[in-house]
């Protein structure tokens, strides 16, 4: 009888010991013997995401190192930013107001899914745009054609802030009709949000596709409305439309991807 309890408790360590496993290779252990309660600089710090939010408006996730989410819409140029939890397989944001709600993510990173995004009532996959270890993902094999304005174009990339953990997103889009960007010139402006800040601004700005040289951004536009100089600066696009270079983004080249418009 002793032998057969003692065998059942091997068994049993054996099982806890594998599921400790399974738990400590997702998103909710901090390197000891605990599960973290917060953030994995191992699994999910510097990770980004992106995709569509239900209105079809791009919308980047980016997990800092300090165990905060960042969310960053271009659809109205605001930025939001979260503290959240992890444990197998996804986690949950814990702040209080609106947020995009609890999320999953499989063993191999390569998608987020928010179960209700922002109580919606539908699910929403964001592909992974940059791995925890500082890795750009390429842009996608399906990548539509690219509009001679720029508009509808999302693109994103590393940027130097933060000891290089920063994420740039440049997103074209139709002007907005009401709001400060009413009186900015042409009919698409650029969105430009930054993840190390928890900064957003919204950009008048220039393109001439038969040289696919854009230039400075002018007259930007803060989340609250207030003016902002600083931009990334002039711009070219690769013959293939895949890539923007800022010919002196911090006194340096600086290339980023273009991850959207995708085809069907």
């Amino acid at each position: 009888m002793k032998k057969y309890f003692f065998k059942r408790i091997g068994i049993a360590a054996a099982v806890l010991a594998a599921l400790s496993i399974f738990i400590f290779a997702g998103c909710g252990h901090n390197g000891g013997d605990t599960p973290s309660n917060n953030w994995n600089p191992a699994t999910l710090a510097n990770a980004v995401y992106g995709g569509t939010n239900p209105s079809g408006a791009w919308v980047t996730i980016t997990f800092r190192g300090d165990g905060k989410m960042i969310g960053a819409f271009s659809g109205d140029n605001t930025s939001n930013e979260w503290d959240y939890t992890c444990s197998e397989g996804g986690g949950s944001i814990t702040s209080t107001g609106w947020t995009p709600g609890v999320f999953t993510i499989p063993e191999n990173g390569q998608s987020l899914t928010f179960t209700n995004f922002g109580g919606h009532g539908s699910a929403k996959v964001f592909n992974r745009l940059r791995s925890p270890d500082l890795t750009v993902a390429a842009s996608p094999e399906n990548l539509g054609t690219l509009d001679e304005n720029l508009a509808g174009s999302v693109w994103g990339g590393s940027t130097p802030a933060a000891d290089n953990t920063s994420w740039l997103t440049l997103t074209f889009r139709p002007k907005r009709s009401n709001g400060y960007e009413a009186s900015m010139t042409g009919t698409t402006v650029a969105v430009i949000s930054y993840a190390h800040d928890n900064s957003t601004a919204v950009w008048e700005y220039n393109y001439d596709a038969s040289t696919k040289a854009g230039t400075a951004f002018t007259n930007g536009h803060k989340a609250d409305g207030g003016t902002t100089s600083w931009n990334p600066g002039a711009y070219t696009v690769s013959d293939d439309g895949k890539t923007l270079t800022f010919t002196s983004f911090m006194e340096d080249t600086r290339s980023i991807n273009r991850y959207f418009p995708l085809t069907e």
